[in-house]
């Protein structure tokens, strides 16, 4: 039986010299792709690089053409003229959502050119959106509803082939199983859903994975015939990232400015003098300090946990003002230092209760504003399923070791959505797997854009992962340096307080 689509040999366009530091071309380096596409299934696409996936995406969407082998279309040679022609023939990306257009205008979009599967979509739209009201607008929509509503789309218009690119970066875990029975629900229509991601987690979304590592399939089949720890080794991630790994993304834009902060001395916490520095996008900062010389109360501070007495602090463009608590939660994640739970404290309360409690304000949890257990439930079967923790849902936090308390601590904040991430001492008190793990997410961060500031008062740890260093003394910023070009006895001099600025 022939299948839907299929890549013979192909060497991926734009990616020339990629292979080869000789600069040599794909085919002839040796490094092509085959892999097979089949209607009515999900296929996952695993890739270590973003270019990668962005090759064969348009490819398969006909922005693009081969370099070199075949594309195959029903079992016979197909070269796509532009992505008209591919859509004419059933294989379309996604169409995005435009937040002010209601569920039903988005669908009616489609009807001047397109070929809906039925006449009347009234039963597509209970089944991928049910219960929402069809002039309710995209912008009500939590974000696995915004897919949900691209599924619907390509049901609507009958494609045969829908390529989708990162589609769960900004869903919460515990709406992957309801993004997981979207998906599938496209898939019985007789539609190949494609989906490209750099993260293994995302891995089981599809019936079937093909992995692709600099272009070459590594590993192609049944979704369930491998795990995560094999992925990443498949991937070259096992161990832990390379430090040229963690540097790889380039830094962007600024997401976290503050100029002149300071905050008057507080009881046992340490005053702050006119505090200034950066956080770009795509980028690990660390701030080395010493216990008690301000770098947990800046920390603090910038998440929205204390007010500084001067100063300002801007987010993402914006200048935060008092009571700005929406937009703090909104983008800033703040993971705090490690403490001891009291003994006898808490009894009785379970794994499922700490994420509850850790989750209060988490929307996707929440159906008009009551916890849903079943989501709650989910929520919880991914951490304990994605995260190195040794427990079950009905484990008692008494019981529990303190590297698998400190992981289960860590594990919402890593996995909700945010663009300025604040860790402070987060290897503390981890396993050396955990560790390494922990190391992985901040990889993932970075491909995400996503601004972080990592405190710590282990001047290997910051040289090891971050891309620039910021050293705090008695509440003030006294050195800033490239961890690359600076030198470990530097960063020690400054944070004893001995160093020159």
């Amino acid at each position: 039986m022939d299948h839907l689509m299929e890549l013979r040999d192909a060497a991926l366009p734009g990616l020339s010299g990629f292979f080869s530091p000789s600069g040599g071309n794909a085919v002839g380096d040796g490094r092509v792709l085959s892999m097979f596409l089949d209607a009515g299934t999900s296929h996952v696409i695993l890739g270590n690089t973003e270019s990668v996936l962005r090759a064969i995406g348009a490819v398969l969407t006909g922005r693009e053409t081969l370099a070199g082998g075949e594309l195959r279309l029903d079992g016979s040679p197909a070269a796509f003229l532009s992505p008209d022609d591919a859509l004419a023939r059933g294989c379309a990306s996604s169409l995005g959502v435009f937040d002010p257009i209601s569920v039903m205008g988005h669908v009616r979009l489609l009807y001047p050119g397109a070929k809906p599967l039925c006449p009347d979509p009234g039963a597509l739209l209970d089944a991928f959106l049910p219960g929402v009201d069809t002039d309710t607008p995209a912008a009500d929509l939590l974000p696995e509803g915004k897919l949900a509503l691209q599924l619907l789309l390509s049901a609507v218009r009958g494609d045969r082939l829908l390529v989708l690119e990162d589609p769960m970066r900004d869903i919460p875990p515990a709406a992957l199983d309801a993004v997981a029975r979207s998906v599938d629900r496209l898939a019985r229509t007789g539609c190949c859903v494609v989906i490209l991601t750099r993260r293994p987690r995302h891995a089981r979304m599809g019936t079937r994975l093909t992995v692709v590592k600099d272009g070459e399939a590594v590993f192609d089949g049944l979704s369930d015939d491998t795990d995560i720890p094999t992925l990443e080794a498949s991937l070259g991630l096992a161990g832990g990232p390379a430090r040229e790994s963690l540097r790889e993304s380039i830094p962007g834009g600024v997401v976290l400015e503050v100029r002149g902060l300071s905050a008057r001395r507080k009881r046992e916490r340490t005053a702050l003098r006119g505090v200034s520095f950066e956080v770009r996008e795509g980028e690990i900062t660390g701030l080395c300090a010493m216990k008690d010389e301000g770098g947990e109360r800046l920390l603090r501070i910038l998440a929205g946990l204390e007010k500084p007495a001067e100063g300002r602090i801007r987010l993402n463009g914006n200048i935060l003002r008092d009571h700005d608590y929406p937009l703090i939660h909104k983008s800033v994640r703040y993971i705090p230092p490690p403490s001891p739970m009291p003994t006898g404290s808490m009894p009785g309360v379970t794994v499922m209760d700490s994420l509850a409690m850790q989750c209060s304000r988490f929307s996707s949890l929440f159906v008009r504003g009551v916890l849903r257990r079943e989501r709650l439930e989910a929520y919880a079967r991914f951490i304990l399923k994605e995260y190195p923790v040794s427990a079950e849902e009905d484990t008692l936090l008494s019981s529990l070791d303190a590297p698998s308390l400190r992981m289960l601590l860590e594990a919402p904040e890593l996995d909700r959505s945010g663009s300025v991430l604040l860790l402070s001492h987060p290897g503390e008190g981890l396993t050396p797997d955990m560790l390494r793990f922990l190391w992985r997410c901040l990889e993932e961060e970075k491909v995400d854009r996503t601004g972080i500031l990592y405190l710590t008062d282990q001047v290997d740890e910051a040289m090891a992962i971050c891309d620039r260093v910021l050293v705090m003394h008695d509440g003030s910023v006294v050195l800033e340096c490239d961890s690359l070009n600076a030198s470990r006895k530097q960063i020690a001099l400054a944070m004893s307080g001995r160093g020159t600025p």
